[in-house]
């Protein structure tokens, strides 16, 4: 028996349309990805509601876009639709941010930068001594011990006032205090997706098969990847440690070490205004960053670049 599933939301959907199936027969799979340019055109997104007519179930995340967002869907499908979690976890790469505003995002070598790296190339450090700041007295300087933190305070306000139906939080946190549940902050990792997707089918009524994710490719693997730093993994007293590679899809999906990372990304920053290299993203280290005077300058760049009053001790490895 056939049974045709819709899913609206971020690159995430890639997961779910990859998973589903496998762990319900007979499933049919539509899938509305908003990462994708052409989903901002109204047109695109009312032909691909016209295809929800025929599906048994849709689970979407929480938008604002007009025809797809989660008031006007239950609106046309009532019952049909149900809200799911739009995972979001920095705790395992504390110091990954966006630098730029959005229509003017850096992206070379890759979107997701360092602030680590991005502090030490405005403060004037060598490329050498760049990488012995990732240690967590610096982190500490940085306000970045607290990501983990934020990051959990920050899927509980999205699930706030049962605004998600299936909530996925706490079945997050616990993942990755298990396993690697995260290939960037933004793009969970396979095993997270299925044990995420098992709870929303059993919500909704779905029958399923739970199945090994790891027979599969995980299809947000074609981006690129940030591994978690193993200083992060014994602060957190982790049961894994990280591969100390980034692959990178602007380098021939190379995997590369921090040294070369740090030496892309300085390639980068000297040849940009220093009007533009200024902390856009997270939300929380930038309201933070303009409280905090010794480092407006990540935010602003018209604020003096204040050094550390003992820069050498930001030096140790940890």
């Amino acid at each position: 028996m056939t049974c045709r599933i819709g899913f609206l939301g971020n690159c995430q959907v890639q997961s779910y349309s990859a998973l589903t199936p496998l762990m319900v027969a007979g499933a049919e799979v539509v899938a509305l990805d908003y990462s994708r340019p052409e989903t901002r055109e109204e047109a695109v997104r009312e032909r691909f509601v016209e295809q929800l007519e025929d599906c048994d179930y849709i689970f979407t995340q929480t938008a604002s876009f007009s025809i797809t967002n989660e008031t006007a869907l239950r609106e046309r499908f009532g019952s049909k639709v149900k809200t799911i979690a739009n995972f979001y976890f920095r705790g395992l790469f504390p110091d990954s941010c966006m630098i730029g505003s959005f229509g003017n995002r850096l992206d070379k070598p890759t979107a997701i930068n360092s602030i680590v790296i991005l502090d030490a190339f405005l403060r004037g450090e060598s490329e050498e001594n760049a990488a012995h700041c990732f240690n967590r007295e610096n982190y500490s300087r940085l306000g970045l011990l607290q990501a983990w933190e934020n990051s959990m305070a920050e899927m509980f306000r999205r699930e706030g006032s049962n605004s998600v139906d299936v909530p996925g939080a706490a079945l997050m946190e616990q993942a990755c205090l298990r396993y690697p549940a995260f290939i960037t902050m933004n793009h969970p990792s396979l095993a997270l997706m299925s044990e995420y997707l098992e709870k929303v089918f059993l919500h909704s009524g779905v029958i399923y098969r739970s199945i090994n994710p790891v027979i599969i490719e995980d299809p947000l693997e074609e981006h690129d990847t940030t591994p978690i730093d193993n200083l992060v993994a014994e602060m957190r007293n982790l049961p894994y440690r990280g591969s100390g590679y980034w692959r990178i899809n602007s380098l021939g999906r190379r995997f590369i070490n921090r040294a070369e990372l740090i030496s892309q990304f300085y390639d980068t920053y000297k040849n940009t205004p220093r009007r533009d290299l200024v902390v856009h993203s997270p939300s929380d280290l930038t309201q933070y960053y303009s409280n905090e005077s010794n480092l407006r300058f990540l935010v602003d760049p018209d604020a003096p670049v204040i050094q550390p009053p003992m820069r050498a001790s930001l030096k140790r490895r940890f």
